[in-house]
C-alpha cells in the first residue's frame, strides 16, 4: 500500500505541474510544491527502509535454511531389500561416514578394547552403535570379524516369522521332540530347555529359542524350516548366507546390525510380526552383559550369541536395542577371548561406556580392565 500511495503523490505532483505551467507561479504555489516533494522524498525514504529489512530478513533466513542444509547434509548409503522383480523396498538409510559426535566415546571404546588386549584378556573384540533418531552411528574395530554363534538364531526367528505371513496360524502348529542330539554345539549360558516327548507350538519354540537360547528348540524348528525361505532372508537383507561349504562362517559387527534394523524398521516382516520378533527380545535372560553395563531398568531387547574354539579361544556376543530418553539406540558388541568366562564383564564394560556418553549420568566409565 506504501508504494501505491508513493506514487499517488507522484501523479499529484505532475497533475500539479501542469496546470501551473500556464499561469504565475505564486508563493503559495512554491509552498505546495515543497510540501508535495518533501512528502514524496519521506514516503520513498520509508518505503526503500521497509524494502530492505523485508530483503534483510529473507537474506537471514535463507542463509539460516543453507546452515541447517549444510550442517545436516552428507553422503547417504541406502540399503534395500533385494529379491523383488519391481520394486526395492527401503531397509534402510544412514550417513556413509562415521559421525563426528561419537569420536570421544569411539576413542574411549579403542582405548578400553587395547587395555584387555594387553592384559591378556581379549584378543579382539568390535563395537557397532547406531542411534535411530538421527542416524547416527560409530564401528569400532569394524574389519574384524567373528563367528556370531546362536546370534543367527535371528535369522531363523524372521524366516518363521515370515512363513507365517504367507501361512496364517503356521506357528500354532505343535512339534514333539523325540530325542536330544549330542551333537549340538555346547552351551554355557541357557537356563530353560525344553523337553523330550511333550508338544510346543512353534510360537512357544520361537520363545525357548529367543529368550533362553535353547538350541534343543532351535534343532527341532529346523525341521520345519522351509530352507528355501531361510535362504532369501539372507538374500532379502543382504547377508551371506552360511552354507555347510563355509565351515567357518564370520561376520562383522555392523553386517550384522542389519538383521537388528529391518525389525526395527518393519522392513521385511511386517510391523506386527516384527513388533512380536523384538517383544521376544525383550525377555532374553541374559543378565551378565548389556543388562549389567545399563542401569537397572533400562528397556533391552537383546541377543547373545556364543562359539568356541576348542580350548584355544572363545567367543561371546550381544546386539539388542537400548532405550534411553525416548531413543532407541542399536548395540552390537562382538568379542573373542582365551577365557569365556571374562568375556561378559568385558562387554558389561563395554556397555557402560557406551552408556557413559550418551546419557548425562553419574555412572563411571573405565578404560581398564576391572
Amino acid at each position: 500500500m506504501i508504494k501505491y500511495a508513493h506514487k499517488e503523490y507522484n501523479i499529484t505532483f505532475v497533475t500539479s505541474i501542469t496546470k501551473q505551467s500556464s499561469m504565475t507561479i505564486t508563493k503559495s504555489t512554491i509552498a505546495q510544491f515543497i510540501t508535495i516533494s518533501a512528502v514524496s522524498c519521506i514516503i520513498t525514504y520509508l518505503v526503500s527502509v521497509h524494502n530492505f529489512k523485508a530483503s534483510s530478513a529473507t537474506t537471514n533466513k535463507l542463509a539460516l535454511e543453507n546452515k541447517n542444509m549444510e550442517s545436516s547434509g552428507g553422503v547417504y548409503q541406502i540399503k534395500r531389500i533385494q529379491g523383488f522383480k519391481y520394486i526395492q523396498p527401503l531397509q534402510y538409510a544412514e550417513p556413509e561416514n562415521e559421525s563426528s559426535r561419537y569420536g570421544v566415546l569411539k576413542n574411549e571404546i579403542l582405548q578400553s578394547i587395547e587395555s584387555y588386549k594387553n592384559t591378556g584378556g581379549l584378543i579382539s573384540a568390535s563395537v557397532y552403535l547406531r542411534d535411530f533418531n538421527k542416524a547416527e552411528w560409530m564401528d569400532a574395530y569394524q574389519n574384524d570379524k567373528f563367528h556370531p554363534g546362536s546370534l543367527m538364531k535371528m535369522a531363523v526367528l524372521i524366516t518363521l516369522l515370515k512363513t507365517e505371513e504367507k501361512h496364517p496360524g503356521f506357528i500354532e502348529r505343535k512339534l514333539i521332540l523325540k530325542s536330544k542330539r549330542k551333537d549340538l554345539p555346547t552351551q554355557t549360558f541357557n537356563s530353560k530347555q525344553i523337553e523330550t516327548g511333550k508338544a510346543y507350538s512353534i510360537k512357544e519354540l520361537l520363545s525357548y529359542m529367543m529368550c533362553y537360547s535353547d538350541n534343543y528348540a532351535t534343532d527341532l524348528l529346523h525341521t520345519v524350516v522351509d530352507m528355501d525361505e531361510y535362504k532369501r532372508t539372507y538374500d532379502y537383507i543382504g547377508i551371506t548366507y552360511p552354507n555347510e561349504a563355509n565351515k567357518n562362517y564370520q561376520i562383522t559387527a555392523r553386517e550384522y546390525s542389519s538383521f537388528m534394523k529391518v525389525l526395527y524398521n518393519a522392513s521385511y516382516l511386517n510391523s506386527d510380526h516384527s513388533e512380536y520378533a523384538v517383544e521376544l527380545l525383550t525377555k532374553c535372560d541374559f543378565l551378565l552383559g548389556f543388562s549389567a553395563g545399563f542401569p537397572v531398568g533400562t528397556p533391552i531387547a537383546h541377543k547373545f550369541g556364543e562359539w568356541g574354539h576348542g580350548d584355544e579361544s572363545h567367543e561371546l556376543h550381544e546386539a539388542g536395542f537400548i532405550y534411553l530418553n525416548n531413543t532407541a539406540y542399536l548395540l552390537v558388541v562382538m568379542t573373542k577371548g582365551k577365557d569365556l568366562k571374562k568375556l561378559p564383564e568385558i562387554i558389561a564394560a563395554l556397555a557402560k561406556i557406551v552408556y557413559a556418553n550418551i546419557e548425562d549420568s553419574s555412572i563411571p566409565s573405565s578404560n581398564s580392565p576391572s
